[in-house]
């Protein structure tokens, strides 16, 4: 199925709904990115270097929680929003409004592929580090830390 057909079906209902859809979605979008900003001011930046980075998160498990949470909504709001532009503005030009909304769709899937992902494993990680007792249990967390902590950390 293509975006144009998904979008159609989608707008079946009709255009004027779809808009509203996607407005209502707008508005909760940047509520959440306005929710999301006092948490990440509460935990900081996190350190480089996955040692510090379990331990950064060993204590902010909660805040971090919210924060992915809040942050894969805010992903998910993003397809009523693309779709409702598409709907609103395809008469305008159909094809750039395609690769527009296709863009906006790569980057909701790429996101909660590969960055929350990533702390949600660093999040389980530092849960698990202070409970390690030896030398060889801290190690394995870290090394395991390593690769999401590269993917976080990589412009």
């Amino acid at each position: 199925m293509t975006i144009s057909r998904a979008a159609e079906s989608t707008a079946s209902a009709g255009p004027i709904t779809m808009v509203r859809i996607g407005g209502a979605a707008a508005l909760l979008l940047a509520a959440g990115y306005v929710a999301t900003m006092p948490l990440f001011a509460a935990v900081g930046a996190p350190p480089s270097g996955p040692e510090a980075r379990l331990g950064y998160h060993a204590g902010t498990e909660a805040t971090w929680w919210a924060i992915v949470a809040l942050s894969v909504l805010t992903d998910l709001l993003f397809v009523p929003v693309s779709i409702a532009l598409y709907v609103a503005l395809r008469r305008a030009g159909e094809q750039a409004m395609l690769l527009a909304t296709a863009f906006t769709l790569m980057f909701v899937v790429l996101d909660l592929a590969v960055t929350w992902p990533g702390y949600a494993s660093l999040i389980g990680l530092g849960q698990q580090y202070p409970a390690a007792t030896t030398a060889d249990q801290r190690a394995i967390l870290v090394a395991a830390a390593g690769y999401p902590d590269a993917v976080l950390s990589s412009p």
